[in-house]
């Protein structure tokens, strides 16, 4: 009995008049709160000294946590907490006004029971970003591969506009198709499209086209 009351009611009183995560981590929200309109102020003095400081810890940050910072939703930060526990990190190392307190509570509690105080230090994180600052990084992957694709097929529509009309066009009985254009320097060109059905041993229909062309010259004008 001398055990129970010695050894184990201590430590079953001692959990119980414990404060739980959430009420430490909504106290630590409450306590942020009420920094808030000296942190605004220390922002707004140092926002020369911190504007380099920022883009430089922005611009080493990957794609997904740039997202949250341009628009840090509940949503993405719980989706993303390390990535954004890493930024606070950084932001402290610069000493960005509000970001070691909250970096502190996001380290206890995690970034999402302090959404409060994590989301107000990103949005002030990213009025420091600006607009341009994604244009000037090199075209991606998939972009490059569009530009590629549309410069290969520039000589290809060329080609197709240089000709200007169809003279004639003829079908055979055999399945023999005679056309005849005309392009845009006067020159006739005539092509013959062959269709032939032949069938393999193992029974299969194979269908080959043979084209050919034949440039027609003009006719010299007459004196």
């Amino acid at each position: 009995m001398s055990y129970w009351k010695s050894k184990v009611l201590p430590k079953i009183k001692k959990y119980f008049d414990k404060p739980s995560k959430k009420k430490a981590a909504s106290e630590a929200c409450i306590t942020f709160e009420a920094s808030k309109e000296s942190i605004e102020k220390e922002i707004q003095e140092k926002q020369e000294e911190l504007q380099p400081k920022v883009l430089e810890v922005y611009k080493s940050i990957d794609a997904e946590t740039k997202i949250i910072v341009k628009n840090p939703t509940a949503n993405a930060i719980k989706k993303q907490p390390k990535p954004v526990q890493k930024l606070l990190e950084e932001l402290v190392k610069i000493g960005f006004p509000g970001a070691s307190q909250a970096n502190e509570a996001a380290s206890k509690y995690g970034p999402v029971l302090v959404l409060g105080p994590v989301t107000y230090i990103l949005q002030k994180t990213s009025t420091f970003i600006a607009e341009d600052v994604e244009a000037e990084a090199p075209p991606t992957e998939a972009v490059a591969e569009v530009n590629a694709v549309e410069a290969a097929a520039e000589p290809i529509k060329e080609a197709e506009t240089s000709v200007e009309t169809i003279v004639e066009e003829v079908k055979t009985d055999e399945g023999v198709v005679v056309e005849k254009v005309k392009t845009d320097e006067g020159i006739v060109v005539e092509k013959v499209e062959k269709e032939e059905e032949t069938t393999t041993e193992d029974g299969k229909k194979v269908v080959t086209v043979e084209v050919t062309e034949t440039v027609i010259e003009p006719e010299p004008a007459k004196a």
